[in-house]
């Protein structure tokens, strides 16, 4: 069976998200999620869709129906936090009633350790009430790659190879979380 996997890039268009340090998460998260579905389907054959893959204002109800209608087995939505200059680290989250039972926390399990090695601080495996992983009928998980409020992190960010190197992270997750390795 053909495995398809939802990747989100937050924000676009005229919602450039988070800003800082020159930097807009907008083009940080599209940049992430292209080389991650690059590396899904060349390096484990798992077929990718993109609820954002331009620069363009997408709603989020628009990204979780088309993610619901194409029955996904998973959906990432990317994003980068911000907050005070000191603020820095790696985070996920999952609904908030989501359980060591559900889908959605055994995908945050697989990709979450993954991503953190790549950031100094490891902010934890979280719940929210976020719209992305609140309305996908699936495993849904919602990351937050850095501040980009805060120097290092954004320093870190600022840097393709970096960016690859998170994309590779999150893909070899997802195959794991898939069994896909």
């Amino acid at each position: 069976m053909t495995k398809l996997v939802v990747i989100d890039a937050g924000h676009g268009g005229k919602d450039p998200g988070a800003v800082g340090n020159n930097l807009k998460e907008k083009d940080l998260t599209l940049t992430i999620a292209g080389l991650a579905c690059d590396i899904l389907e060349k390096a484990y054959g798992i077929n990718t869709l993109q609820t954002r893959p331009k620069d363009q204002f997408v709603s989020l109800s628009s990204r979780t129906n088309v993610a619901n209608a194409a029955h996904a087995h998973c959906l990432v939505s990317i994003h980068i936090n911000a907050a005070s200059p000191s603020a820095n680290g790696f985070e996920s989250f999952v609904y908030t009633t989501d359980d060591e039972t559900t889908k959605s926390h055994s995908l945050q399990k697989d990709i979450h350790a993954p991503l953190a090695k790549h950031f100094d601080r490891d902010r934890g495996r979280k719940k929210a009430n976020f719209h992305m992983v609140r309305e996908y009928k699936g495993a849904a998980v919602l990351i937050e790659l850095g501040f980009i409020t805060n120097p290092l992190d954004a320093s870190k960010l600022s840097n393709g190879s970096f960016l690859f190197k998170l994309a590779e992270s999150l893909a070899g997750g997802i195959a794991k979380y898939l069994d896909v390795t």
